[in-house]
């Protein structure tokens, strides 16, 4: 019984251990960039953007990308992504079926 009890407290403590980080954060071309969260220091929004790609073989990370690069052209410190989509673009013209392209929208931050 102690062993198990033993064994459960191990798992436990395992699993708090191996939980992410509550915010994820990369830096692409100078340019915070949070993918899941924002940053723990003070900021303020300059401006929303937003991304879509052209054809379906973009993905999120061009899309995310881009942004950083309109960032850093408005002296923007970082990126907050707040949501990453699938639209419809157009109607493929031989199959009828939907182009599907990916868009993100994310606000353009300053520190304080």
């Amino acid at each position: 019984m102690k062993r198990i009890a033993t064994l459960l407290a191990v798992l436990a403590l395992a699993g708090c251990a191996a939980a992410p980080d509550a915010t994820q954060n990369t830096n692409v071309s100078g340019v915070d960039v949070w993918t899941n969260g924002a940053p723990s220091r003070p900021y303020h929004v300059i401006a929303e953007v937003s991304s879509q790609g052209a054809t379906n073989s973009a993905s999120f990370s061009d899309q995310i990308n881009s942004i950083a690069m309109q960032a850093t052209k408005r002296g923007a410190d970082g990126v907050i992504v707040l949501h990453k989509l699938m639209i419809q673009a157009g109607i493929d013209p031989i199959l009828g079926r939907p182009v599907m392209v990916p868009k993100v929208i994310a606000d353009l931050i300053k520190y304080d």
